[in-house]
């Protein structure tokens, strides 16, 4: 009877301790899985990239030599998931992961520099053809034949903008192209001159400088949402205040004013990022802490089960001794 009862109490700790393993196990092969999975697709893409590359005659040397070692991990990836090893299996596949992210992001910089470009000057062609707009009356015979090329050319340009995001950049450089061609021949229907309506040096660097502020006080923004930091929101606030200085100046043609004002407006919008960070790296420690309390009670929990097994068979075996 008492190896009866050895036996029992075994199986029911090894039982314990399987399920737990087999949990354990199960969650390490799906995220090895799904690894694998995302590098196969990052393996496509930059295949992909480096044949537009390619066509557009860009040094593709270097990314091929990234895409052979990608595939190597990958391929050592495959080897330990067939062989059960998930640890390892993840660690490949992790480590062809970051080859080509840095390897795709590279790519993608060369790959959209001319398309960037053609949207830069089409930009600048429609915002000088809407001026020139402006500039002629409404009544003039000229005016709705001009204002539907402009038209035309926004289309365009917007057409050209969604390519862009969704990294066709051929399509995008040819569309950005067609919307500058249409803004021109906004002028040519209006005897007017392009030189005349295009900005300054110094405006384009005021518009350029403001648009980075915007673009960091919306990660601001994003940042101290989930804050409860004063000095972080106080942060913010300045940096609103200078972007909306910066606009202001703009208007007024004070471009140097409205360049630093936007400058400072990043400048702040960093420091509330900043502040609003340190925020949170405090309450990650705290909630790991709770997570290693959590796991200690859990574990406390599981040794008083067993422990209770162990003393509920110790007393039937005195009974039954």
């Amino acid at each position: 009877m008492k190896n009866i009862t050895k036996i029992l109490l075994s199986v029911l700790i090894s039982l314990s301790l399987a399920g737990t393993a087999f949990a354990g196990s199960e969650e390490f092969e799906n995220e090895a899985n799904d690894k694998i999975a995302e590098v196969k697709e990052m393996v496509a893409e930059l295949k992909s990239m480096i044949e537009d590359a390619q066509a557009k005659d860009i040094y593709t040397s270097y990314y091929e030599d990234d895409l052979d070692d990608a595939e190597d991990f990958l391929e050592d990836a495959e080897i330990q998931d067939a062989d059960e090893d998930w640890d390892d299996a993840f660690e490949f596949a992790v480590k062809a992961y970051e080859i080509l992210e840095d390897a795709i992001d590279d790519l993608d910089d060369e790959l959209s520099v001319d398309a960037k470009e053609a949207l830069d000057e089409a930009e600048i062609l429609i915002e000088a053809a809407d001026k020139a707009l402006d500039d002629t009356s409404r009544t003039s015979l000229r005016y709705e034949d001009a204002d539907e090329l402009l038209d035309e050319a926004e289309r365009l340009f917007d057409e050209a903008e969604d390519a862009f995001e969704d990294r066709d950049y051929i399509d995008a450089e040819e569309l950005a192209k067609d919307a500058s061609d249409m803004a021109e021949e906004v002028f040519d229907e209006l005897n007017l001159d392009v030189e005349d309506y295009l900005i300054s040096e110094e405006e384009e660097e005021a518009i350029e400088k403001i648009e980075d502020a915007k673009d960091a006080i919306e990660d601001a923004q994003e940042a101290v949402e989930d804050s409860s930091d004063e000095d972080a929101e106080e942060k913010l606030d300045k940096a609103e205040e200078a972007l909306e200085e910066a606009e202001e100046a703009l208007e007024e043609e004070d471009f140097d004013k409205a360049y630093e004002r936007a400058d400072e407006a990043i400048e702040y919008a960093e420091e509330a990022i900043e502040k609003a960070q340190d925020e949170d790296e405090d309450e990650d420690e705290d909630e790991d802490e709770d997570e290693d309390e959590k796991l200690k009670e859990s574990l406390q929990s599981q040794i008083n089960q067993l422990l209770l097994i162990i003393q509920l068979l110790t007393q039937l075996m005195a009974l039954r001794g």
